[in-house]
This record gives C-alpha cells, sequence and structure tokens, in this order.
C-alpha cells in the first residue's frame, strides 16, 4: 500500500524510506515511458542539498526499447477498445517488469550499485485518461507500471502516480497521457525549489 511522502507523489515497498531529504548527496533513478511507447528512458540523477541550495545533475542516460509485442499491446489498451481486467492486470505487470530491466540497464551502464540509490522516480504509459471538465470535475488516468513489481525487484523505495496527481490537484495533463499512439517530440523535467521543501515538475508534450 502506498504511503504519500510529498505532495504529487506516491511511494510503495522498497527496503527503505525516503523520509526527510536530508542528506547532502544522493542518486536517483528517474524511469519514463512517453506517449509513443516505443522506449523507456532511464535516467541517474545526483542531487545535493536541497531547498533552494538544492543542485540537480544528470549522470547517465539510456532509452531501453519497448519489446515489439507488448508497445502492440499498450497501444491496443490505449486505442479506446475495451480490454478485460485480467489483461490489463498482465499488461501492467509486464511493464513493470520492462521498467525493472530499464532500470537495472541505467545502474550497470552507469557502474552504480542499488545499494548506493536512494529512490526510484517513474512514470508509467496510460492505459486510459479522461479531460477534466466543469461538469464532472478533476480528469482521471489509469497509469501502468506496477511500481510494487519495481519496488520488489530492485528493492529500492519507488515513487510514481505523478499524473493522477496532478489530475487530482486540478492539472490537465494536457499533451501527455492522452492518445498513446502520439510521437513525442520533447521531455523536460526541471527542480522546482522552494525554501521549505523540494518537488520535482515534468513536462512533456507530444
Amino acid at each position: 500500500m502506498g504511503v504519500p511522502v510529498r505532495p504529487g507523489a506516491v511511494q510503495v515497498g522498497g527496503e527503505g524510506d525516503l523520509g526527510p531529504v536530508a542528506k547532502d548527496e544522493r542518486t536517483f533513478v528517474g524511469l519514463y515511458c512517453g506517449p509513443s511507447v516505443d522506449g523507456i528512458d532511464a535516467a541517474l540523477v545526483n542531487v545535493r542539498g536541497c531547498g533552494e541550495k538544492m543542485k540537480v545533475r544528470q549522470t547517465h542516460f539510456l532509452c531501453r526499447a519497448v519489446p515489439r509485442p507488448l508497445r502492440k499491446r499498450l497501444r491496443k489498451a490505449a486505442s479506446g477498445w475495451a480490454e478485460a481486467a485480467t489483461d490489463l492486470a498482465k499488461l501492467n505487470r509486464d511493464v513493470g517488469a520492462s521498467l525493472v530491466r530499464a532500470c537495472e540497464a541505467v545502474l550497470k551502464a552507469g557502474r552504480v550499485a542499488s545499494k548506493y540509490v536512494a529512490g526510484v522516480g517513474l512514470m508509467g504509459p496510460a492505459a486510459a485518461y479522461v479531460e477534466p471538465t466543469l461538469s464532472e470535475g478533476p480528469g482521471a488516468v489509469m497509469e501502468l507500471d506496477s511500481a510494487a513489481t519495481v519496488a520488489r525487484k530492485m528493492r529500492l523505495p519507488v515513487v510514481s502516480g505523478f499524473a493522477a496527481s496532478d489530475l487530482a490537484a486540478g492539472g490537465s495533463q494536457r499533451g501527455n497521457v492522452r492518445k498513446q499512439t502520439g510521437c513525442l517530440r520533447y521531455a523536460r523535467c526541471s527542480a522546482v525549489r522552494r525554501s521549505s521543501d523540494a518537488c520535482v515538475a515534468t513536462n512533456a508534450g507530444g
């Protein structure tokens, strides 16, 4: 069961606890599968300090291709055709396995042992997206990431649910998790700094 650790994210499982971000220097893994579902972006990020003095530096990056059969299933799920709940459950499980392999690959490429990683942040592809409206209120999204699988296999704390949290807060996620058959043109991640806290803002357009 996930426990909230920051506004806009949920932590699940793992051997440790993110707790207060107090250590002067730590390493995180970021995993992201965009609207094209062609690949999983994996990055190693070094974070020093916190609050207004926080410094973020990417130390390694790779993109691991999503296997064609899995990509085909993801695009079918996002096309609007009804899927059986059991099929979605299996798809979620298989996406989690792909995220684990991407996480292992970036750690190996960066020559970093998992015991030196503070946590993993991930955002998986969406199987369904409902736009917010004035009549029905906030939007909704069904992300496929099996964060529990990543936490269990990597034995690390995992933070996920960024898109759902954005929608719950009144955001739109427009251009990010709508039609998953689009082409991801760009993605950027920037640190938002406040004196009392530190959070991450992601922006992807297709």
